[in-house]
C-alpha cells in the first residue's frame, strides 16, 4: 500500500477550507478541530458550561464571605471567598456573551479590598463528581491528556487570572497556569498533561475541581512562582502574579462556554439542549416551584400528623438531601381545598429525602382537627423548595 503524505487537502478553489493536518497527524475539518481522542459526543465533563441554568437566582446577588457564598446563582459553578477574605461583587447570569453564546456568569466587584494576607483568595470554580472522571485513568500507564477551554472577557481588570485544576477524593495533585484576558471576548485552551501517579475514587464525591482564581495574596503559601508544566502533590491554588478584581468597583470578569474533555486539542464547545442541561444539573439542585394541593396530609387520632405522600423527583439527585440541605419559606397548613380556608404556619416540620423523592413530616400543630385531611402549601408563588446534593 501506498501512503501520500501532506499536511493540508484543499479544493482548487478555496483559500481556507478543506482537511489539515498537524505534526502529530491531528486533523482539522474546515477549520474545525476534530477530537484527539474519545468520544465524539458527550465529550464535556463541565455542566452547565454555557451558563444557561439558574435555578436558584438570575439576577445579580451580593457575594461575599459567609454570605451567599457557594451556590448562589447559576447552576454548579462555586464562588469562594477564602481565608475569611474581605471585600464583595456581585455575581449574576448576564446575556453579555460571545458569538454562538446567549449567557455568561458577571462576577463585578462591588467593596473593594486591596490588601489581601495569608491564603485569601477569590475563586469561580467547578467541583466535578469522581464517577464522572473515571475516564481519565489517573493513576496509571493508562492515564489520557485532557484540555480546558472557555470564553472570557474582562472590564477595567488588569492583570493576569490563574485556572487551577485540583485532584481530589484520592491523591490531591495540582496543575497551575497564569491566564491574561482582554476587554473583548476571545476563546482560550490549556493542553493538560495526564497524571500517572494522581488517583479519583469511584465514587458520589468530589473527583476533580476546576477554578478560575480572580484575585489572591501573591506571597501565600499556596502561590506558585511559575506555570505548572506537569501535576504535582505540592499544593499551588494561583500563581504569584495574579490580578486583583476586588481592586476597583468597575473591575468585572465574564466568563462562558467552558468545556473539559479528553484530547490533545480543544473541539468547539459541545452545546446541549436547556432541557439536557437542566436535567444534569438536577442531580446536584432541585427547584421545587410553588404547589397548593400537594402533598395531603393525614391527621391521627393522637394530635400528631401520622402521614406524608412524598413528591417523587424528576433526576435522582446524588446523595441523600438531609433537612439541613432544603430551603423551605412560608410554609402552611391549609384547613381546606381552597385559598380562602383559614391557614397556619407549619411549625415543627422535618425533612428527609433518600435522593429520590422528599417528605415532610409534621408535629403538634395544635389548631389541626382530629381526622382532617389538609395541605401543604408554599404560601406565596414566589417562593420554593430548593434541594440541594451539591459537592
Amino acid at each position: 500500500m501506498s501512503t501520500i503524505k501532506a499536511n493540508k487537502l484543499e479544493h482548487i478553489s478555496t483559500a481556507n477550507g478543506g482537511i489539515q493536518l498537524d505534526n502529530a497527524g491531528h486533523v482539522t475539518v474546515d477549520g474545525q478541530q476534530m477530537p484527539t481522542a474519545g468520544a465524539l459526543s458527550n465529550r464535556n465533563l463541565i455542566i452547565n458550561g454555557a451558563m444557561q441554568v439558574a435555578q436558584r437566582s438570575t439576577s445579580a446577588v451580593t457575594v461575599s464571605n459567609n454570605s451567599n457564598e457557594g451556590y448562589s446563582t447559576l447552576d454548579r459553578w462555586h464562588l469562594n471567598f477564602n481565608d475569611s477574605l474581605a471585600g464583595a461583587v456581585s455575581f449574576e447570569q448576564s446575556s453579555d456573551s460571545p458569538a454562538g453564546f446567549a449567557n455568561s456568569i458577571k462576577i463585578q466587584c462591588s467593596t473593594t479590598n486591596s490588601s489581601l494576607t495569608g491564603n485569601q483568595s477569590l475563586s469561580l470554580s467547578q467541583r466535578i463528581e469522581a464517577q464522572n472522571v473515571q475516564l481519565l485513568n489517573y493513576g496509571s500507564s493508562d492515564a489520557v491528556k485532557i484540555t480546558l477551554s472557555w470564553y472570557m472577557k474582562v472590564e477595567t481588570y488588569a492583570g493576569p487570572i490563574s485556572v487551577n485544576l485540583r485532584l481530589r477524593d484520592g491523591t490531591n495533585e495540582y496543575y497551575t497556569i497564569s491566564v491574561t484576558p482582554t476587554t473583548s471576548w476571545a476563546r482560550y485552551s490549556l493542553d493538560i498533561p495526564e497524571s500517572t501517579s494522581g488517583t479519583v475514587d469511584d465514587d458520589n464525591g468530589e473527583g476533580l475541581r476546576v477554578s478560575f482564581f480572580l484575585a489572591a495574596n501573591t506571597s501565600g503559601v499556596n502561590s506558585a512562582s511559575s506555570d505548572s508544566t506537569a501535576w504535582s502533590t505540592t499544593r499551588s491554588d494561583y500563581r504569584d502574579n495574579i490580578g486583583n478584581l476586588l481592586s476597583n468597583t468597575s473591575n468585572a470578569f465574564y466568563i462562558t462556554g467552558v468545556q473539559l474533555e479528553v484530547g490533545e486539542k480543544a473541539t468547539p464547545f459541545e452545546h446541549r439542549s436547556y432541557g439536557d442541561e437542566l436535567a444534569r444539573c438536577r442531580r446536584y439542585c432541585q427547584l421545587v416551584r410553588h404547589t397548593r394541593y400537594s402533598p395531603y396530609v393525614i391527621r391521627g387520632s393522637n394530635g400528631n400528623v401520622g402521614s406524608t405522600q412524598p413528591w417523587m423527583l424528576p433526576v435522582a439527585m446524588r446523595s441523600s438531601v438531609g433537612s439541613e440541605e432544603i430551603t423551605i419559606s412560608s410554609l402552611r397548613i391549609f384547613n381546606g381545598l381552597n385559598s380562602t380556608s383559614s391557614s397556619t404556619e407549619a411549625g415543627g416540620v422535618s425533612v428527609s429525602s433518600d435522593g429520590t423523592d422528599f417528605r415532610f413530616y409534621f408535629h403538634d400543630i395544635s389548631t389541626l382537627s382530629n381526622n382532617e385531611l389538609q395541605i401543604v402549601s408554599n404560601y406565596s408563588s414566589s417562593q420554593n423548595f430548593v434541594l440541594d446534593a451539591e459537592l
